[in-house]
Parts: structure tokens; sequence; C-alpha cells
């Protein structure tokens, strides 16, 4: 969230969204404090004195929850109180009227300068007080006026042909578009109603619209928010799918004094017990999630601060996978900015937005004690690193000790080989468009592929393992079927809910919920079928034996005797 949090503005659909709990509540949330003091102002003769009980059902919701509420009629108000004191006392104020008031200047001075309170209005109060602001000229849009039919409107037309203006935003009847200060996000009152951005296509002049996420618990740059419908789906997809066979993977004499180094601490440490070691004396050290969510669960949230060796460690989230989306920064990163992390963002997804060498060092070598890297479209990302040279800077942060972390494409990304959705339709930066515009036969028209990684684990990684993709295939099912076709490589399968810890040469599966475990996917030698094995959870394992053993073999011992083993020690 932007450093200055004000103006804070919540434009409705219309004011009985605020009767919404999800909405009502955000409003409280965004006040800093639990019973904030609420002032009704009204030109409509049904509220006509100031009084603490208001006339309105829209201020029900308040005084249900105990707050000191004030409605004030801009007209037929017999006490005049002076407007200004009032919203100096408000925490938060409701405007409801039909049509500009000689107040309205008021209002907006106010409502942009110190006084802190929320702002709650319909859209054409809303659009009367932004309109020609920074707000929305920096940003180059527009509310759409109520019951409008944007879409083939003379109006929605007008504004789109408005250089000024290149996006739209409507709002449902119960839903809102939460502005704080240059950031927003949309909320729906009732899980139908949706905010939307508005736009003209470039090729064919339709005016088209795509739907805004309303699960955010966080805004993001509104700049960010009203491009929302970029980059195209088919043209994107169709680039990556020519490039599958990439080989990501990095050699290890790469970076040949760290390599060496890596090969002696891993000597040195390889018959002492995981609990003996100093995290300072290890590497790598991966903590691979079998989605992001994992990441904030108690166990594995844990199991990353403790092999960063740091009570506070340096985060570095790299969003390239997710296309660098706000909100994924914000929902992956959320558990540790709130014990106080220091957490910063390198964005590389766009090709224009490349930060220079010297930057992505410092950041990624010298400052990170842990990097993030987030879920979603795993072979954009490994395209994305490669070409600016990424990769090298992350091997090289692992080598010195970095913790490595992340879920789903943040997790395959380590290892060798990754099971993945990269081709999935709706697999790019804007999953709402596609899947408001594909119906249910296209999403489901994909298979999972089999791409490089970058090889930090000699393993190919199943993340999702408990799960069934769009396209109605198990993953579980369709690793052990790639493992059939060609078993010269070791699985892991990790489900939603687990981890796969590599510590040097030890690994360990984490629990996140203590349901959810990994997995060896591994083929019988004397029977040629391919089966899995749940890895018992926080049993420290050899690494190296433990992928041998899945392999197709002349080693006598199987997974479950090494499995056996390390349980009985």
């Amino acid at each position: 969230m932007s450093h200055i949090e004000f103006p804070k503005i919540v434009t409705l659909g219309s004011l009985q969204a605020l009767s919404q709990p999800k909405i009502s509540k955000f409003v409280i949330h965004l006040t800093n404090t639990p019973t904030p003091r609420v002032l009704y102002l009204s030109t409509h003769k049904q509220c006509c004195e100031l009084i603490d009980t208001p006339e309105c059902k829209t201020c029900i919701t308040y005084l249900q929850k105990k707050c000191e509420v004030k409605c004030h009629n801009l007209v037929y108000s017999s006490v005049q109180e002076d407007l200004e004191s009032l919203l100096t006392w408000a925490d938060v104020v409701i405007c409801n009227w039909n049509q500009e008031h000689n107040k309205h200047w008021q209002l907006r001075y106010a409502l942009f300068s110190d006084n802190q309170f929320v702002l709650c209005a319909e859209v054409q109060i809303a659009k009367a007080l932004l309109d020609n602001t920074s707000i929305s000229r920096l940003t180059k849009w527009r509310y759409c006026p109520d019951d409008t039919d944007i879409a083939s409107s003379d109006e929605a037309h007008l504004l789109l042909s408005d250089d000024k203006c290149k996006r739209v935003i409507g709002v449902d009847k119960l839903a809102a578009h939460v502005i704080i200060n240059e950031e927003s996000m949309a909320i729906s009152g009732n899980k139908q109603d949706k905010c939307h951005i508005f736009f003209r296509d470039e090729t064919t002049e339709e005016i088209i619209s795509t739907p805004l996420p309303t699960t955010w618990d966080e805004p993001i740059p509104t700049e960010e928010l009203v491009e929302f419908h970029e980059p195209a789906t088919n043209p994107h997809l169709e680039i990556l799918e020519e490039l599958v066979n990439t080989n990501f993977v990095i050699a290890d004499d790469v970076i040949p004094e760290i390599s060496h180094h890596r090969r002696t601490n891993s000597e040195s440490t390889h018959s002492r017990a995981l609990s003996e070691i100093s995290v300072d004396d290890i590497f790598p050290k991966i903590v691979a999630a079998g989605k992001p969510g994992a990441l904030q669960l108690g166990p594995i949230f844990d199991k990353v601060i403790e092999l960063s060796g740091k009570e506070l460690p340096n985060l570095l989230f790299i969003g390239t996978a997710s296309f660098d989306r706000t909100d994924r920064f914000n929902s992956n990163t959320k558990r540790f900015r709130e014990i106080g992390c220091d957490v910063r963002r390198l964005d590389v997804s766009a090709e224009d937005s490349n930060p220079c060498i010297e930057e992505m060092r410092f950041l990624v070598v010298d400052w990170a004690n842990v990097i993030m890297c987030a879920g979603g479209n795993t072979l954009h990302a490994l395209l994305r690193w490669k070409d600016v040279g990424l990769d090298l800077l992350i091997k090289e942060a692992s080598m010195k000790g970095t913790v490595l972390c992340g879920g789903s494409a943040g997790a395959g990304c380590w290892f060798s080989s990754l099971h993945t959705d990269s081709l999935r339709p709706d697999n790019t930066k804007n999953k709402e468009q596609v899947l408001a515009d594909l119906d249910d036969e296209d999403l489901a028209d994909w298979a999972y592929t089999k791409i490089s990684a970058l090889g930090f684990i000699d393993a190919m990684c199943v993340p999702h393992f408990d799960v069934t993709g769009t396209n109605g295939v198990a993953r579980s099912e369709d690793a052990e079927q790639m493992l059939q076709e060609d078993p010269s490589t070791p699985a892991i399968g990790v489900d939603e809910n687990a981890a796969f810890v590599v510590v040097g040469d030890e690994a360990l599966s984490v629990s996140g919920d203590g349901i959810a475990t990994c997995h060896i996917v591994h083929r019988d030698e004397e029977t040629g079928e391919v089966t899995s094995t749940p890895i018992s959870v926080q049993e420290s394992m050899n690494l190296e034996e433990v992928l041998e053993s899945g392999q197709n073999s002349e080693d006598e011992r199987s997974v479950m005797d090494v499995i056996h083993e390390h349980e009985e020690n």
C-alpha cells in the first residue's frame, strides 16, 4: 500500500451495497477503528435533522456496531452545523444526493486535504469528485455513469474516444471500487456483482470489458488495475508452446569458484544429521511448496524463517511467473510483512521493465536472505530469467546460502524438470479475462507438459500433486504416466499444503496442515508399474539416496527400503 493513505474512497454501485457485510466491514477496516464516527450527508427531504439516530437504512449497519452516527441534510436541516466541522469529526462520510450541490466543492477540498475520513458514495458523486483530479488524470480512466449500458452507449464511445480517458470503470449494484490514494481494488457484496474495466479494442474499435477480481485483501496500483486486460491470451501461449523444449538447467561449472565451495561444504556435512548442522554451513536451501499459499501455513513458514538463520530475514519476491501482478505479491508475502520482514520485489516479466544488472545483483545476491518466486506460468518465468541473466544470479545467491522458496511454479523452478500447466489457456496475466471469455470446453482443452528448470535438485517436480486440473486430469496420474514413458528422472510430488525441503544433501517433507505430504514417484523394476510413495513428514533423509532409489536402476534397495531405514533411525 502507498505510504500516503488518503484519500480513501469507496465508490458504490448503489447505497444498498453498504448493507452488505463484506463491504461495510472493509469500510470500517479502512478507518483503523472498530467503531468509526459516521456522517450521513443528504439532500433528500426525509433526512431533515442533524440527529444521532439516522432515518436511512444505509446507516443501520454502523448503528448495530455501536458507531456514533450523525445525519445532515445539506438543504432542509433546521440546524445547519458547519460542514467543515462535521467533516473533521467524521471517520466515514456517506453521500446521498442525485445532483451536484453547492457544498460539493467543500467536500472535494476536504477529501484531498488532511481530513482522514473514508468517503462512501455512488458512482455519479464519486465521478464528479474525481474528474480532473490526479487520481483519474494520471491513469487516464473515468467512472461509467449510473444506469448506462456502456458497451453500446453513446456516452461510452464519447468517453473512450477522449485521449484523456483510455479506460472506464463500471460498478455493479452490490459491488464497490475502493481507492486508497494511488491504489485500488474491487469488492463484491454478494459474490456475483463485480467491477469492470471497459476499453476500446484498437483493432476492431469494439468496446469490451474485463471483470476485476473481488477476492483481494489489499489494493494494487490503479495504474496496474486499469491495464488488467493485458496481455492477450492466444498469442502469448503460442509463443510459449514454441519454446517448451528450451533447456534452462544451469551447468555446475558456470560459477566455478562458488560451485567448488558448495561441493566442499557438501562433503563436510554429508555424514551429520540435519539438526546438527548450522544453516550457515549448507546450501542449497530450498523450500518447494505445492501451492503459493502453503508458504503462509505455520510449519512451512517457520521452516523458511529457520533456514534463513534470521529472526526477520530480508525477503525478495520475484513475481515473474505471475506476470508481476501486485495482488500476487500481496498475498504471497503477507505473513512475512506482518511480522516485520523487509520485503522487496523484483519485476522482470515485461520486456520494457528490466532493472539494470547491478540493481538485480544487489537485490538477489547481496541483499536477500530469502528469495521467493511466485506461482503461475513457469515457462514464462524461466524464459525471462534466462533472457535477463536472473537465473545465474539466483544460482549465485543460492550458493552463498540464500533460501530459495516458492509454491507451484515457484517450487518447480528449482528442479531439473517440472510437470507444468504453463500452456493452460488461463495461465496468463489476466486469468479473469480468459475465464470470462472462454467456455468450459475451451478452458479444459489443454495438456500437462514436462519442461526443463534450473536444476538445483536433480528430479522432476510435480506441484499440486493431490489436485485434478481444469482439464479433468489428476496431476498424480499424469505424472506417473510421464514417468512410465521416460523413467530416467525420478519425480517428487508435492501436495498443495506441503513442502519438499532440501538442505544440503538432506531432504524432508513438511506438512502445512498435518495431512498433506510429499511423494516419491517411482517405477518398479520388476513389474514396470509406476506408483507413488508418501514421504514421512519431518523425517530427514539423504536426498541422493532417495532420488537414486526412485530411478529405473540396478539399485537393489527400493524407495520403501530407504524410507523405512530413516523411519527406524
